[in-house]
């Protein structure tokens, strides 16, 4: 008898072709099903893929749960990234420590986290990309919007591995 293993990437794939329109995300009034967010963990896939990264590269993430962490966990998971989950609850050094200790090379945070990682960005290892999330007023010197930046690069879901 042979054990089937499924990695992150092949949950929601299959779960996306199973049962798409079945809830696979509510928080709050808002339902992502399956379908969603296989489409939209692939544009986070492009989006990362496009910015350099590629096997083992990694992403780091400050924010709480929401639809952006998993878009993220399941997009860094087909591309063969690794999504590293910062504690936003650490001071601003301690965040920028564990980005930098974890040699990510995109940092992707929610809008409520920008003023705090802006006071320690030049304590940062320089990265490809800030992608900001939320209510993004653009105030974070070159960093880009999450929605533009999924958009952007959006793969043709037959590149997406």
């Amino acid at each position: 008898m042979t054990e089937t293993r499924w990695g992150l990437a092949e949950i929601v794939r299959r779960h996306a072709d199973e049962r798409p329109s079945a809830p696979a995300i509510t928080w709050g009034d808002r339902v992502i099903d399956w379908e969603e967010l296989d489409d939209r963990s692939n544009r986070a896939a492009g989006a990362l893929g496009a910015t350099g990264l590629g096997v083992d590269d990694r992403v780091a993430f400050i924010g709480k749960n929401g639809r952006e962490y998993f878009e993220l966990l399941f997009g860094a998971a087909k591309l063969g990234s690794v999504l590293v989950a910062v504690n936003w609850r650490l001071s601003p050094s301690e965040m920028a420590f564990i980005v930098n200790d974890s040699g990510a090379s995109v940092l992707v945070l929610d809008a409520e986290f920008a003023p705090a990682m802006a006071a320690v960005r030049d304590s940062l290892d320089p990265l490809k990309q800030i992608v900001v999330f939320g209510e993004f007023s653009g105030a974070f010197e070159g960093a880009q919007g999450y929605e533009a930046w999924l958009v952007a690069d959006a793969p043709d879901p037959g590149h997406v591995p």
